[in-house]
């Protein structure tokens, strides 16, 4: 059963210090180990780890830190119910969960490879010639059409439903895995006919869906699997599986729209080449691809209406991500090709794409160029609209000489002065942004606060609204901040608990569960309120006391080796300190 006294028992069996070192090399006392942070390119080492406490922290631009499950998350851009799967495992702990949904995830997983070879076997058949003339007069041959799992399915009277019964695949599995559609005459029919169907597999290879490319002038031209327990093309970028070890060596990613750009990249020795398979970016790409490297490009559509779409959700991106300075530090984009998609033009001169790809515009120099695809500048209303929709990222900009530039061409694009750029209204500050973000060390002890102001929220819902208001998630230990977030979230308890059920996170699932049926004593609405903020008070002092700890040890340090080799560095250390301490005084003062 995956509750606290489980997730002690893994961590108990595991060494942060030979974790971490696997990552990056660590030297120093046993107080405080000191390497380069395995999560940014850095010169100087600002990632520290404290053996006895058995936490991290990133002093540099990372500026985050954390457990031995919050490492995991970091390394593999998880989330905290997959960080324990891989946690367990390398201590030798089983999980076990009193759901069927790992079984039934492993249902799908099976449809979903029987119909691969299905379709694969029909690729080559008599009937499968139209479907190889067509990749084969795109340079696809017969070998690499095997290489890269592609298929085709027709309709007729042997059909992928007849199939997956012949290979004893219950009917709820093939529909749950969205190969099977629902028709007007409510029988359920192959979800792709007269199509070429295309294997989507996440990083790890795990088949999760397909892709389909109409066979003639069928529309839509290219189709995907409905969203399911194991695809969600947001989520899911296609030939990271092929791509994930060229992005790390070569410190960074491409990323195309369409699966044959992917595959002719691949097959021309672009190996660094992801796609989004036509849907829009998303910040969970971005994610995906944040700890592989350091640069990522994207090149995607050229027309109008393609520019537009990618720049009001670079600008949807932006406002909603929690490291802003990341995506400006991170985020290229190629000037489109008008005439020639990426498939084209590697096919017919790879040389051009390389060319193609050589120039990039840096994300805020492209956000400013193209501002006028969502903006009227003639309009002095949407000139604030505008300035208020770049800024944000401008402000994150750390080299005060690069910020300096991107205001001067900001005031040049809206045509007005830097004096009067200045003195437009800025945009009120997005909650979810922080440039400083801390996670919670995990304390054997002290993680009942956190099970208590939980177990008090649940019982009390009225409550929450105010809660959110007050604590941030980062306070909460790893395995209760992930909790926390699904109860401040805007979705009803019953229908997170109903989601759960029907997902692969049995863990919290119990857990919530255990906690939602332990009672309170009945109490004032002010006696309420009075018990929330004392726990809310000291939850908060427990996180800001350890951050005080792993401060006061770094500076020591700094002392000790006189490094000044980052005075920046140092003045933020110095900030957060003065910063936390001031907190500390506060929440004291509070309950007396």
């Amino acid at each position: 059963m995956a509750k606290p006294d489980l997730v002690k028992e893994v961590k108990s069996k595991l060494d942060l210090v030979e974790l971490v070192s696997d990552n990056t090399n660590l030297s120093g006392n046993k107080n405080a180990l000191k390497g380069l942070c395995p999560f940014h390119n850095e010169k100087t080492p600002s990632f520290v780890v404290y053996p006895d406490k058995q936490t991290w922290r990133c002093f540099g631009a990372c500026s985050t830190g954390g457990d031995i499950f919050n490492f995991i998350m970091t390394s593999e851009n998880i989330n905290f119910p997959q960080a324990l799967s891989i946690a367990a495992s390398k201590a030798g702990v089983k999980l076990t969960f009193n759901s069927d949904t790992e079984r039934d995830t492993h249902s799908v997983e099976n449809a979903n490879e029987i119909a691969a070879s299905y379709f694969q076997s029909l690729i080559k058949t008599p009937e499968g010639l139209k479907a190889r003339n067509y990749l084969n007069e795109r340079g696809i041959s017969e070998e690499i059409i095997s290489r890269r799992g592609l298929g085709v399915n027709y309709e007729g009277m042997n059909t992928l439903v007849d199939h997956l019964k012949s290979k004893s695949v219950d009917s709820s599995s093939a529909i749950k895995s969205g190969l099977l559609v629902k028709w007007n005459n409510n029988v359920w029919k192959d979800t792709f006919t007269n199509r070429i169907t295309i294997e989507i597999r996440d990083e790890n290879n795990k088949l999760v869906g397909f892709g389909a490319r109409a066979l003639g002038q069928n529309q839509p031209k290219y189709i995907n699997t409905r969203q399911t327990q194991l695809f969600n093309k947001s989520k899911v970028l296609y030939g990271l599986n092929w791509a994930k070890n060229s992005i790390k060596e070569s410190g960074s990613a491409i990323i195309v729209e369409g699966y044959f750009d992917v595959i002719t990249a691949h097959e021309n020795g672009f190996m660094n080449v992801v796609g989004c398979m036509g849907t829009a970016i998303s910040d969970d790409h971005l994610k995906i691809l944040d700890p592989l490297c350091s640069k990522i490009i994207l090149s995607l559509d050229s027309d109008i209406a393609g520019k537009k779409a990618t720049y009001n959700n670079l600008i949807k991106i932006i406002r909603n991500f929690e490291k802003p300075d990341l995506l400006h530090e991170k985020i290229y984009l190629c000037d489109s090709d008008k005439d020639n998609d990426p498939d084209t033009m590697i096919r017919e001169n790879p040389e051009s794409w390389k060319s193609h790809i050589n120039d990039t515009k840096s994300l805020i120099f492209y956000l400013i160029e193209n501002i006028d695809y969502s903006y009227n500048l003639s309009d002095e209303t949407e000139i604030i609209e505008a300035s208020q929709s770049i800024y944000p990222i401008i402000i994150t900009i750390k080299n005060s000489h690069e910020q300096n530039k991107a205001f001067d061409h900001l005031a040049k694009k809206l045509n007005i002065s830097r004096e009067k750029l200045q003195l437009l209204p800025k945009p009120k500050k997005n909650k979810r942004q922080s440039k400083h973000i801390y996670s919670q060390s995990w304390q054997n002890n002290e993680n009942k606060l956190d099970e208590a102001l939980i177990n008090f929220l649940i019982t009390n819902l009225e409550l929450i609204e105010s809660a959110k208001t007050i604590i941030d998630p980062k306070y909460f230990s790893p395995l209760y901040q992930h909790i926390y977030e699904k109860i401040i979230s805007d979705v009803p308890l019953e229908e997170i608990l109903n989601n759960m059920k029907n997902s692969s996170d049995e863990f919290t699932l119990e857990l919530i569960e255990s906690i939602f049926n332990q009672t309170q004593p009945s109490s004032s609405h002010e006696s309420k309120i009075t018990i929330m903020n004392d726990y809310i008070r000291r939850i908060r002092e427990r996180y800001l006391k350890e951050r005080k700890i792993e401060t006061e040890k770094i500076m020591k340090e700094r002392m000790v080796e006189k490094d000044k080799n980052s005075v920046q560095e140092w003045d933020y250390i110095i900030e957060e300190a003065i910063k936390d301490n001031q907190e500390i005084k506060t929440l004291q003062e509070s309950k007396n």
